[in-house]
Order: structure tokens, then sequence, then C-alpha cells
């Protein structure tokens, strides 16, 4: 069955990021994995990103960097997508709405 690589353009965006790792953390489903994509964040974002990849292995961080926007960000996630996997693109702001959203997407 596929798994879900969520790929999620970053740059200093510590305030959104919390709910959406949480709600991550609560699926049901653990079949996916995170790349943040970070473009010239401050100290205190690359250090939060860092923490929350420390604590779970399924999370990772990529640099970004030129200035491409979210599209080149996209561009650096597809890079790192396993042939098994299904890529979604979400914004630091964007979180699972509920603990079935992975399972469902794996389900279709």
């Amino acid at each position: 069955m596929i798994s879900i690589l969520i790929i999620v353009p970053t740059k200093n965006s510590t305030k959104y990021l919390m709910k959406l790792v949480k709600s991550l953390l609560d699926q049901e489903d653990p079949n996916w994995r995170v790349i943040f994509v970070d473009y010239n964040s401050e100290k205190f974002h690359k250090d939060f990103l860092k923490n929350i990849c420390k604590k779970d292995k399924r999370f990772n961080i990529k640099k970004q960097i030129s200035k491409t926007g979210i599209f080149g960000a996209q561009n650096i996630g597809f890079k790192f997508c396993n042939n098994d996997e299904w890529i979604l693109f979400w914004g630091a702001d964007d979180y699972a709405s509920n603990r079935k959203v992975i399972s469902n997407i794996r389900r279709t």
C-alpha cells in the first residue's frame, strides 16, 4: 500500500506549524512523512524544525537556497519522493482535520 509524503514550504512559520505537527502525530495511520522545505528562516525557526525532527524521524528538513518561492520548494520536495508514495503539498498553516485523514487518502 502507498505511503504519503507531505511537502511543507516554510519561512519563519513557527506559530502555524504546531497545529500541523500535532494533527499528523494524532493520525491513526502512521504511513506518512513530512519534508519541511525551509527558505532562509531565522535561527529560532530552524531550531524549532530541528527539534520536531529529533522527536520523530518521519519529519525531515531540506534547505531551499534560491528565492524561487513555493514552486521551488515543491520541486525540491519532488526529489525526495519514493516510488510508493503520493505527494501532498501543504502550507505551514494547513493541518489534518481529523485522525483519519491519512488513512482515508491511502484507501482511495
